[in-house]
């Protein structure tokens, strides 16, 4: 058959099913990462699945943000008065998205570390 050698999912609860005799769980693709950290990040991306999401926008505003402050900058150079309060919206919207991006490191690696020292006591 043509679609042989791809998997197949199953019914919630029983895996995946390659070709037609290996069927592997949730818990065996667990047991495949080689490390207890390499297990622990998987555990914290199935915690929070939208992380990579979330540093994306961030990442977008903070680039966003960086080029309005650089051009409401040089306007302010230039003599222009009115965009030294756009400059300062444009200053703290980085300044949001760093510390949001920061605090989502900070709680990112707490969970790493705590699923990792959990994995251990088990």
């Amino acid at each position: 058959m043509i679609g042989d050698n791809f998997a197949t999912p199953q019914a919630p609860g029983r895996g995946v099913t390659i070709g037609e005799s290996l069927q592997i769980t949730g818990r065996e693709w667990l047991d495949m990462v080689r490390t207890p950290r390499e297990q622990a990040e998987l555990k914290a991306e199935l915690i929070a699945p939208f992380r990579f999401l979330r540093r994306f926008i961030y990442l977008a505003v903070l680039g966003s943000g960086s080029l309005g402050a650089f051009i409401f900058a040089l306007k302010a150079l230039a003599g222009k008065p009115n965009s030294l309060p756009n400059l300062g919206v444009q200053v703290v919207v980085v300044a949001i998205a760093t510390g949001l991006w920061r605090w989502e490191s900070q709680r990112h690696q707490r969970l790493v570390n705590r699923l990792n020292q959990w994995e251990r006591r088990q």
